[in-house]
């Protein structure tokens, strides 16, 4: 019996471990990917129950912060909130490692390329990637609130959206703000 093909839509922590166990099982898995790695204005946080249940995003070589501490600055009242917590979260600095660990530790295939549309119809799931059309047997969509991928799914529309932006400041506070 052939093993199936299993594309990967979103190589973050959690497509990046769907694909690395699904690997080791043996499946063929590509990982598509647009960027693998950018700065977001979240840090990229991971909550306490994450990084218990999967202590390698912990244990890594890649730079990061635990912090107990976080304070939401808002232009309306009240102005801010303060969320002091009894568990850490982790903060990992563009998190492109765990797609490099899929492909590394299980052999994923890893293509850095948006995936734009998705068609489920068929017997084969056929997308498109690169500029080109694609199939795999199966598709984990792994991208996230602004997915408009799944069927039956619309993209967020503007009153489900915040604006927020971002800068990365290199310091070492105990806090995220």
């Amino acid at each position: 019996m052939e093993m199936p093909q299993i594309a990967i839509v979103g190589g973050g922590p959690a497509g990046s471990l769907c694909g690395e166990r699904l690997a080791r099982a043996g499946v063929a898995v590509t990982i598509y990917d647009e960027h693998l790695a950018w700065e977001k204005p979240c840090g990229g946080g991971l909550t306490h129950k994450a990084i218990v249940a999967y202590p390698f995003l912990r244990e890594n070589p890649a730079p990061k912060k635990l912090v107990r501490e976080i304070e939401l600055i808002s232009s309306m009242r009240p102005h801010s909130i303060d969320a002091r917590t009894s568990h850490r979260h982790l903060l990992p600095r563009r998190a492109q490692w765990t797609a490099a660990r899929a492909r590394a530790q299980a052999g994923c295939r890893i293509v850095r390329s948006r995936v734009t549309q998705l068609d489920t119809t068929a017997r084969r799931v056929r997308f498109a990637a690169n500029g080109s059309s694609e199939e795999s047997d199966f598709a984990v969509i792994a991208t996230g609130a602004r997915n408009a991928l799944l069927p039956g799914t619309s993209p967020l529309q503007p009153p489900d959206l915040e604006i927020t932006v971002g800068y990365f400041i290199p310091a070492h506070a105990d806090a995220i703000r």
